[in-house]
């Protein structure tokens, strides 16, 4: 189940409080449609489209809360202003790591290849600063 098929490749087009509200009802949607399988489906969500990194963690917060278990990384269809910076990283790692939420990567949705083998750079790179260096997926 795509995360962000709510938002669409054209979402950075799209004024923030209606990325906001599509968000959320799409992530309302996920779990009023599939939560009562979690024992067979896992919820994914897509919080990067927040029009702000704090607006990007709450949402976070909100999905955890609603049974998500999974998140995908602020991406390319992010607003200009949450490109991936250290600090952008830093506070969302900390937060999934607090929440206990698994980070999931896609590498499609019309992404730039480029975009995700920088992405995937940018991770081993913080992952290796924080001390982190067996990067394999059961670690």
């Amino acid at each position: 189940m795509p995360g962000s098929s709510c938002l669409g490749a054209d979402a950075a087009a799209v004024p923030a409080g209606r990325r906001r509200r599509r968000r959320r009802a799409y992530h309302r949607w996920l779990v009023d449609t599939f939560g009562a399988y979690a024992d067979r489906l896992l919820l994914v969500g897509d919080p990067g489209s927040g029009v702000d990194l704090d607006a990007m963690l709450a949402e976070l917060r909100l999905d955890r809360g609603h049974g998500f278990v999974a998140t995908q990384i602020p991406t390319s269809r992010v607003a200009v202003c949450l490109r991936s910076t250290t600090s952008t990283s830093t506070r969302t790692w900390s937060l999934c790591e607090e929440l206990d939420i698994t980070v999931a990567l896609h590498a499609g949705y019309g992404s730039e290849q480029c975009e995700f083998i920088d992405k995937i750079n940018e991770i081993k790179r913080d992952m290796e600063a924080a001390g982190r260096t067996d990067c394999s997926p059961s670690s």
